[in-house]
């Protein structure tokens, strides 16, 4: 995703960027992804070309309340797409008319509307 992040507008909070940093810092992560220190800097970049919202309230998410800052992040930045690799996201399909998509059919959209 990163050589395509010209064609994307990426927006984030601070909830999520905090959740993108313990992500990335777990060890089962580092030990799987053998890969993820070289693109660190990348990924720093990205995020720090990131749009930022901020928010005070959280839609109610019944399924993981934990996600409920994704959903906000999603819904305040108005983006048209939000990606995550989280099941009780995916499954959700669509959250106010934006779809949800993992980011391997993202990566497939944007090559269909590059073609």
């Amino acid at each position: 995703m990163f050589e395509r992040a010209g064609a994307y507008r990426l927006v984030v909070s601070p909830p999520l960027l905090a959740e993108y940093l313990e992500v990335i810092a777990r060890p089962e992560l580092t030990r799987k992804f053998k890969s993820l220190p070289a693109h660190m800097r990348d990924l720093l970049d990205l995020l720090a070309q990131a749009d930022v919202v901020t928010f005070d309230t959280r839609p109610a998410f019944a399924r993981d309340p934990k996600d409920a800052h994704v959903l906000a992040t999603a819904l305040l930045g108005a983006v048209d797409y939000l990606v995550s690799a989280d099941n009780d996201l995916l499954d959700l399909g669509t959250y106010e008319s934006i779809p949800i998509l993992s980011a391997p059919a993202f990566l497939g959209l944007l090559e269909r509307e590059q073609s």
